[in-house]
């Protein structure tokens, strides 16, 4: 499921400058890597299972940037042999000045930890710095099975800030540590639809609604069929043993000797034998109600144990 929200994100169109930055510096903070060039040269390179990601990345550095990173594609025994997008910015594209133009960097060329607030200052920036969060780094299970979304991160910084994002969207999020690895976790159903909701993947919330509520009406059906089911089998056995009584009275005494208000219902309960106390009453004649009928065959009962 995954794999389509992140496709359907990466082409939800970006109309300011400011949230193209912070979704291009989510991604680069996600999958990209820093390599030293020389006394104070740099580089870098990302990499991507997900071609709508890569190709989104391209888009980003052209629109922000006028650059354009070198595309390498590779297949891989660790994906199963399914292609991982590599690209890469070289050292004269400029990549300090980038780094630092999406808060990676500060001045001094030297990495910042966390995520950078001074390009998160409206709503709509730290929408889009969390779908390419989610784009570079983001996961989402089978919301019919298992409700789960995360954001896998390498520094607890990172982690804090992104917990720090979510929760000034009103989003509550829980962290925990995975061997080297940060996790940022929602489980609630609500918080995780709302979520894909401000990250715009408006399309997959709407799937997931449908398919959740087709699950709950299949439930509600399934726990009614199976109330049904226990109430019919209640019905029956209880008959039966009504029944097995009524015989036994008959056997040694004969049902004409019982007292008219215990020979009818003797006799309308071996007339019917599959009906409710309720439904057996009202087949009376005059009817009566489900507590007198109810009586009068325990009455029956009492009168075969002592026989």
């Amino acid at each position: 499921m995954a794999y389509y929200i992140k496709d359907e994100l990466s082409k939800i169109p970006l109309e300011t400058k400011c949230c193209k930055l912070a979704e291009m510096s989510a991604l680069i903070k996600s999958e990209g890597s820093l390599h030293l060039m020389g006394e104070n040269g740099l580089a870098l390179h990302t990499e991507s299972e997900n071609p709508a990601v890569a190709r989104l990345i391209i888009y980003l550095a052209k629109e922000l940037f006028s650059r354009t990173p070198e595309l390498r594609i590779e297949r891989l025994p660790r994906l199963r042999h399914h292609n991982c997008y590599y690209l890469y910015f070289k050292q004269e594209d400029g990549v300090a000045e980038i780094l630092r133009e999406l808060g990676i960097l500060d001045r001094y060329n030297r990495p910042k930890l966390g995520i950078p607030k001074r390009i998160l200052s409206r709503k709509c920036c730290k929408s889009a710095y969390l779908r390419g969060m989610f784009l570079g780094c983001g996961f989402l299970g089978d919301m019919n099975r298992n409700k789960h979304l995360e954001f896998t991160l390498g520094d607890e910084e990172m982690a804090r800030g992104v917990m720090w994002l979510l929760d000034e969207l009103g989003i509550h999020a829980a962290l925990a540590q995975r061997r080297s690895f940060y996790i940022v976790y929602l489980k609630r159903k609500e918080s995780i639809i709302d979520l894909l909701a401000r990250m715009g993947a408006h399309s997959t919330v709407l799937d997931i609604e449908n398919a959740l509520i087709i699950k709950s009406i299949k439930g509600e059906v399934n726990r009614r069929v199976n109330c049904e089911t226990a109430n019919l089998r209640r019905v029956a056995r209880a008959a039966q043993e009504q029944i097995r009584d009524i015989l036994a009275i008959d056997e040694a005494l004969g049902i004409d000797a019982l007292i008219p208000s215990l020979k009818s219902v003797a006799q309308a309960r071996l007339r019917y034998p599959d009906l409710s106390i309720e439904e057996l009453g009202k087949r009376m004649d005059p009817p009566i109600s489900k507590s007198a009928t109810y009586h009068r065959l325990v009455r029956l009962s009492r009168m075969a144990r002592h026989l």
